[in-house]
């Protein structure tokens, strides 16, 4: 960033000259942010606290169905935001923050709870008991009859002929229900 000397200034001040550059990618980066916030789902907006000008400008682009049109107010979102004081912009990118890291932990969780199911459906005896040990409070007699259920249905899907729809109930049955309990042995835990 440039600096220049500016003679209204005390002498041995300087003032950072921002390029056109800079300016606009700034722009562009806080449009962006603006349409971040404006497709989070309603509950996660509310719980961010934008102040009440935002809030308006937020609100008006719901009303807008042109694109050009919401162009235009994706740019006056982000004139509020370089108008808007550094705390509260600090507050709303840490809350903004906060959700992305949020979401990224819930979506490694499914994975590992995907990846848990597989095991248990090939038959691995090491991911079952570190699953019961992980969650004690797991119901044994539905989990061990869902993962037959799942079993059955594999080798069931591994005969199909070309053509034939795959059978997956027992399938989302089973991870729905290590959902449901990994999120109960959680919930228990933390009482």
């Amino acid at each position: 960033m440039k600096k220049k000397k500016n003679m209204d200034l005390p002498f041995g001040a300087e003032e950072e000259i921002k390029s056109k550059t800079q300016i606009k990618e700034e722009m562009l980066e806080l449009q962006a942010f603006g349409k971040a916030i404006a497709e989070l789902p309603k509950s996660v907006y509310l719980s961010f606290n934008v102040p009440e000008q935002l809030d308006e400008a937020f609100q008006t682009l719901k009303r807008i169905k042109k694109w050009d049109a919401q162009k235009r107010q994706f740019q006056y979102i982000g004139k509020i935001f370089r108008s808007t004081d550094e705390e509260t912009m600090a507050r709303l990118r840490r809350s903004y923050s906060d959700y992305e890291n949020g979401r990224k932990q819930i979506n490694r969780e499914f994975h590992k709870l995907e990846d848990t199911r597989n095991a248990l459906i090939k038959g691995d005896k090491a991911a079952l008991s570190e699953l019961l040990n992980d969650h004690p409070n797991i119901e044994r007699q539905s989990l061990t009859q869902l993962i037959r259920a799942a079993q059955k249905e594999a080798k069931t899907n591994e005969n199909l002929k070309p053509g034939q729809a795959k059978v997956d109930k027992s399938f989302k049955k089973l991870f729905q229900f290590l959902k449901a309990s990994i999120k109960d042995s959680i919930d228990a835990k933390s009482e």
